[in-house]
């Protein structure tokens, strides 16, 4: 998880000012731009300093070590310097490199940057930034009590950005007690409650191009839109529906927003907010599919306004078209056994002298 640029600058000056920040976007990749975009900048405005021998200047907090790769791999598409933003995804080999080569920002889960800071590896003085991303699914993996102690040694006065895909109790309890009242971006209106009709696929975000394809095979769409958020998204969807043939924005079309009409819409990344779902929704009614990762199905049952989804299952489309194929074989065996009229034989006769058998079926 990147459009527009009034939104986002209000957000830098906001930062700037060391005001924190709640951000309630979909988790993944799509949305880093948005609440870390306003962070380096913040960074950037800080006085100039020789960061040798200096600690951190921003912590980010993941749920896992596959997030904590994601922020880090945005953050160095930021910088010409590689080595700007180190992904603590094991403690001994992120101590090893913060020795050698300190970088301004650490991004890791609560358990490996807690463990960095009880082994003296990573020193949080010099912390004028704390990221928590994605406080739900942290709370939702039982990463509170890490998180607690690793924001118990967080200087009080770095600003603080706290993302979630959905607010629930335990989500702002954490806002409370790490982020008084902060400014809300993304939040859903509380009057969003009509549910919207749509179905899911359960993929991994590494796999979403094989979903997508098996998709379009099970469905055969006469038409299609494909939401993405992201230019990555983008360029994987090209990827995947290039080799099938489809060509330009014909047939299957790759959108960023509400299309006129589609008989079928595809949410390869989740939308940003309730009334971005709700205007995609009106383009294919009943006919919206969202490819998620298992941690974002609560995201998608919050902005469809529902806390049960419709599976799609991919296995169970394969099965009915083979089982459309069988019965076709069942009604060709049931025509051979009866035997074929001379007529239809004399036809083919001369074929089968110069094609094999598969080849003439």
């Amino acid at each position: 998880m990147e459009h527009g640029n009034a939104e986002p600058a209000r957000e830098r000056a906001n930062v700037s000012r060391n005001q924190n920040v709640m951000y309630v976007l979909p988790y993944d990749s799509a949305a880093i731009a948005q609440f870390m975009g306003p962070v380096l900048e913040h960074l950037a405005a800080l006085e100039p300093a020789d960061e040798s021998g200096r600690g951190p200047r921003a912590i980010v907090v993941t749920p896992d070590a596959e997030g904590a790769i994601a922020i880090a791999r945005w953050i160095a598409s930021q910088s010409s310097n590689a080595a700007s933003a180190i992904a603590a995804t094991g403690a001994s080999r992120s101590a090893r490199l913060i020795a050698a080569h300190p970088a301004p920002l650490i991004v890791g889960p609560p358990d490996q940057l807690l463990e960095l800071v009880r082994r003296a590896a990573l020193k949080l003085d010099d912390v004028r930034a704390v990221v928590i991303a994605w406080a739900d699914v942290l709370v939702d993996a039982g990463a509170v009590p890490s998180l607690e102690a690793l924001m118990g040694e967080m200087p009080k006065e770095s600003a603080r950005s706290i993302v979630a895909a959905r607010t629930t109790p335990e989500v702002e309890a954490l806002v409370e007690q790490y982020a008084r009242r902060p400014r809300r971006v993304g939040a859903v209106p509380a009057d969003a409650v009509e549910p919207l009709a749509v179905r899911y696929v359960v993929t991994g975000h590494a796999t979403r191009g094989a979903a997508l394809r098996q998709l379009l095979d099970a469905l055969d769409p006469p038409g299609a839109a494909i939401y993405v958020r992201s230019d990555d998204s983008e360029r994987d969807v090209r990827d995947t529906l290039r080799p099938l043939g489809y060509r330009g924005d014909d047939i299957v079309r790759i959108v960023r927003e509400s299309t006129p009409s589609a008989a079928l819409v595809i949410l390869y990344d989740l939308p940003s907010s309730r009334t971005e779902l709700e205007a995609l929704a009106a383009s294919a009614p009943n006919q919206v599919v969202a490819l998620v990762q298992p941690k974002q199905l609560t995201a998608l049952a919050a902005l469809a306004g529902s806390e049960r989804l419709s599976p799609f299952s991919l296995d169970a489309s394969l099965a009915a078209a083979r089982a459309t194929d069988q019965r076709t074989r069942d009604e060709l065996r049931a025509v051979l056994e009866l035997g074929l009229p001379a007529r239809e034989l004399l036809t083919l006769e001369p074929l089968i002298g110069d094609f094999d058998a598969a080849s003439v079926a």
